[in-house]
């Protein structure tokens, strides 16, 4: 199936499905982009590796699910459904078209079933295995897995990532802002 047939699909049903396995991980993070932003399930895909290494806007190391083809790597995350109306918004935040492109991946379930989500997925163009994240934004990943208490070993694979400290305040700021909020609404 094309991702248009795809997307023109979801877009007749009252939700879009997506796969997170990066900073949307938090949920905080993703409601403040998408506030119909529903959890579904946890799942994985194998054949993937989580890398740091997609060249964000402000220059450092986002999440890509990168394709190895290897059957040991696997990438967890969790899908979220979304009012399709919202998707728009939530690609202007991912970067959508600026080394992001969303494709179409087939999400293994804890309930061992397989379902059909988009993933944001960096371009070939957009890798750059030498760039670092801010440590800010691999805390929102770690919180994630934490919060949906993925295996311990893939847990302590994310944590154990190098990062780099930001410059800029107002991003830290930001970051520390929805932490604060992601831990009252998780209480």
């Amino acid at each position: 199936m094309q991702v248009n047939d795809f997307e023109n699909n979801q877009l007749k049903a009252k939700h879009l499905k997506i796969f997170a396995y990066g900073s949307n991980l938090c949920l905080t993070r993703i409601l403040d982009r998408v506030p119909s932003a529903k959890f579904m399930t946890k799942g994985w895909v194998d054949g993937f590796q989580l890398r740091l290494h997609k060249t964000g806007q402000d220059g450092s190391g986002k999440a890509n699910c990168f394709y190895t083809g290897q059957a040991k790597h696997r990438v967890y995350g969790v899908i979220y459904t979304i009012d399709p109306s919202e998707k728009k918004d939530l690609d202007r935040h991912e970067g959508l078209g600026f080394g992001y492109q969303d494709e179409l991946l087939e999400i293994t379930t804890i309930k061992n079933t397989i379902v059909t989500a988009k993933a944001y997925i960096a371009s070939s163009a957009a890798i750059n295995d030498d760039l670092l994240p801010f440590n800010w934004y691999l805390k929102y990943i770690i919180q994630g897995v934490q919060d949906f208490n993925f295996p311990a070993d893939y847990q302590e694979m994310i944590k154990s990532q190098p990062s780099i400290k930001d410059k800029d305040p107002k991003r830290l700021g930001t970051f520390e802002e929805t932490i604060l909020r992601h831990q009252n609404i998780m209480v």
